[in-house]
């Protein structure tokens, strides 16, 4: 007995013919599933598989045998042919999750289980439900599982065969801005990259309180780096993604993983008397919180520089609860480490040691900022002024003496309910930009000595009129200079110390204070005049007494290729040498710029210009103090701030196409510190050029010199042209405008 690994045998001896049986009745055709044959040879002599042929193959099978056997054979292939053709195969499959799968037979759509032919060409259909996307489909005929990435697929059935598809969901890309979700983006799009993600989110507005001079950079998906990588469009999105802002300044870049710095007390964040802190990752918010009367209560809170050690500032307030003196508190000189900093931020508590000042030695105190006497209504709370955190080194005939008496004054006027009805105060030392001493050692690096301590001050009393209940004003003394008559009985202060507007303190310090009030409110009382500020304080100012000491803020700017930036600063700035700025007006038809340098060496406050210098030049604008006036009939706009775009068509700096002019502009908003063109009606350009300084033109004048001259003219490229010519004209030597 012949065993085959068939699907179906035919055995010739059944069929009962007598003509050839003889020759017959050694055959059997085995039939295999990919329709070729099986040719046994069942003579005893000769028991064995011929071979395995493909249909038209036949004749070379039997080429060795005699004409009957080929003629028997020849009636085997033909009654096998015919039994071949009705062969069918079994498709199963099953409806996926997540989508539907059809199986489709032409237009008949076939249900699992069902049989087709041999030869039989099928598609298949997977659809996705909403939120999921094809990712392949399997199929088994009888050699195990296969997988392919086509969607719609076709294949011919040549043996029983099973059938599935998979469905995932579509990846959701999780955009983090400041540390809180932003947005969640599913892309439900076949290409899955990172672009279709992207163009579904907009730019996160800026927060200025937390952010202060940073504007929006991108999204990165390694907050690790120091400047982070921004997520390419190209990325292909194949799972879950998360993504974090970045902000920047120019120099330093943020994260909402970046900077640990941020208030997250909902009630500190608006407190009147907390400045804006800073988020580049050198300082740390704290926030000094007691009980009294059953309530949570702020005691002070500070912004801790862990570069130099030292608070940046200390906030606090005189209100109902924070002026009441309790008798029994005491000051029990608990000097300690803040237990809300890290070990490595501390500076130990011992006493600080002696510095050295233009060859004299100093002796320096554990100078409170947030006096002792300031917080008397809980002993918990004047413990909470013994946090080495709260300290400065001060020299100690300045701490014990003249700068004592400031504070025992500011203290008289918080308690004193009829001056107001809440009295801010913030309080520090400068650390920056040689406003200091110097250093001395402590345990866990350099901590630095300031040269200036300042009080800024917010007086609330809402029965004024005319002031909108806010008064405000800045002190300021050098404690070096000691010598300074505090007295309460003649209301005057030693000419070693000065009282300023807030706007002036800020100048000195780089702190912006008291920003949380209201925006109609802030620049009042921060350009208040000082002396008008006090007028019915309990001091008063020394007349002629000016503060000579300002905070030398300075913006570096770095050119293009070709030389060119864009700028406008908040305060009046000396321009560097090699540098030209240029103030613009509007050619008639709104297609060329003509420009005018800046005359002197300052450029006027919030005065947007063209800077004009050396290619990939860095030049660094460094405040001006000597006052600068205005300029009119100004056509570039200046941001000293990141600004919502304004209606009407923009035009910034740019090249595009190896062409630097003022491009027409589509984002949301002006970056900081930019001169841009505003035209509020669509005029069809895509670019206003800047020719004329790109050609090295200082001066252009009036093309009304140039009528009724005959002398020949030439463009900027000495091409000779005729009066019709629009542009800049060279004549005679001189350069016009040709309207």
């Amino acid at each position: 007995m012949v065993v085959a690994p068939v699907l179906h045998i035919v055995t010739i001896m059944s069929v009962q013919l007598t003509l050839y049986s003889e020759i017959i009745h050694n055959f059997a055709v085995l039939f295999v599933s990919d329709a070729s044959w099986g040719i046994v040879d069942t003579d005893p002599g000769c028991m064995k598989i011929l071979t395995k042929v493909k249909n038209q193959e036949i004749m070379n099978i039997v080429s060795a045998h005699s004409t009957a056997r080929l003629m028997a054979l020849l009636f085997v292939a033909i009654l096998s042919m015919t039994v071949s053709a009705q062969q069918k195969y079994t498709i199963v499959f099953e409806q996926p999750s997540n989508g539907t799968l059809a199986v489709m037979n032409g237009e008949v759509k076939l249900t699992s289980g069902d049989q087709v032919a041999d030869g039989t060409e099928l598609t298949v259909v997977p659809t996705p439900d909403e939120g999921y996307w094809f990712r392949n489909w399997q199929y088994n005929s009888g050699n195990g599982w296969t997988h392919t990435f086509t969607v719609n697929f076709t294949f011919v059935v040549t043996n029983n065969t099973a059938i599935r598809v998979n469905f995932d969901p579509y990846p959701v890309v999780h955009f983090i801005d400041k540390n809180s979700a932003y947005r969640d983006v599913c892309a439900n799009s076949s290409e899955l990259t990172m672009a279709s993600y992207l163009a579904q989110v907009t730019a996160p507005a800026n927060d200025d309180r937390h952010f202060p001079d940073f504007s929006f950079y991108g999204w990165t998906a390694d907050t690790t780096a120091a400047v982070p990588l921004l997520i390419s469009e190209s990325v292909e999105v194949k799972a879950d993604y998360t993504l974090y802002s970045v902000y920047t300044d120019g120099t330093h870049y943020c994260t909402e993983l970046y900077s640990e710095n941020v208030i997250t007390d909902p009630d500190a964040q608006n407190a009147l008397e907390i400045p804006a802190i800073l988020n580049n990752n050198t300082t740390l918010f704290i926030n000094k919180k007691t009980q009294y009367n059953g309530n949570d209560i702020r005691n002070y809170c500070l912004e801790y520089d862990k570069t130099r050690l030292h608070a940046r500032w200390v906030a606090f307030r005189f209100d109902g609860d924070t002026r009441v003196v309790d008798s029994e508190v005491s000051r029990r000189d608990k000097f300690t480490d803040d237990p809300e900093l890290a070990e490595d931020l501390r500076i130990g508590n011992e006493a600080f040691p002696p510095i050295f000042i233009n060859g004299m030695e100093y002796e320096l105190d554990r100078g409170h900022l947030c006096a002792s006497n300031d917080r008397l209504f809980s002993q918990e709370a004047n413990d909470q002024t013994f946090y080495m955190s709260n300290m400065s080194p001060q020299i100690g005939n300045f701490n014990r003496g003249s700068w004592g008496s400031l504070e025992g004054m500011v203290q008289t006027l918080g308690r004193d309910a009829a001056f107001a009805d809440t009295l801010y105060v913030v309080k520090g030392g400068t650390l920056y930009d040689g406003n200091t001493y110097g250093t001395i050692t402590r345990e866990n690096g350099l901590m630095t000595v300031p040269k200036f301590y300042f009080m800024a001050l917010l007086q609330c009393k809402k029965n004024q009129e005319g002031d909108n209940g806010y008064k405000a004003v800045g002190l300021v003394a050098d404690q070096m200079l000691q010598q300074v008559d505090w007295s309460l009985t003649d209301g005057e202060i030693g000419s070693e110390a000065h009282l300023v507007s807030i706007r002036q303190l800020e100048q000195l310090t780089g702190i912006d204070f008291f920003h949380n009030l209201d925006d109609n409110i802030e620049p009042y009382v921060e350009d208040f005049d000082a002396d008008a500020a006090v007028a019915d304080w309990w001091f008063s100012h020394t007349a002629n007494d000016t503060y000579p000491f300002v905070y030398n803020r300075s913006y570096d700017v770095l050119l293009n290729a070709e030389g060119f930036s864009t700028l406008c600063l908040a305060y009046d700035a000396f321009i560097p040498e090699g540098m030209t700025a240029y103030t613009a007006t509007l050619s008639a038809d709104c297609k060329m710029l003509h420009f005018t340098p800046v005359t002197g060496t300052v450029l006027p406050r919030c005065t947007g210009v063209l800077l004009k210098g050396g290619a990939n030049g860095k030049y660094s604008f460094s405040e001006s103090h000597d006052g600068a006036e205005g300029i009119d009939c100004n056509e570039l706009l200046g941001t000293t701030v990141r600004t919502k775009a304004p209606d009407g068509i923009n035009y910034v700096l740019a090249t595009k196409d190896n062409v630097t002019a003022f491009h027409k502009y589509t984002g949301d908003y002006i970056p900081a510190h930019k001169a841009y063109i505003n035209l509020q009606s669509e005029t069809g350009l895509a670019s206003i050029s800047i020719a004329e300084v790109a050609a090295g033109v200082e001066e252009v004048s009036a093309d009304a010199a140039m009528h009724g001259s005959d002398a020949p003219m030439y463009n900027l490229s000495g091409m000779r042209v005729n009066g019709n010519y629009h542009g800049i004209i060279i004549m005679n030597g001189k350069k016009y405008y040709n309207e």
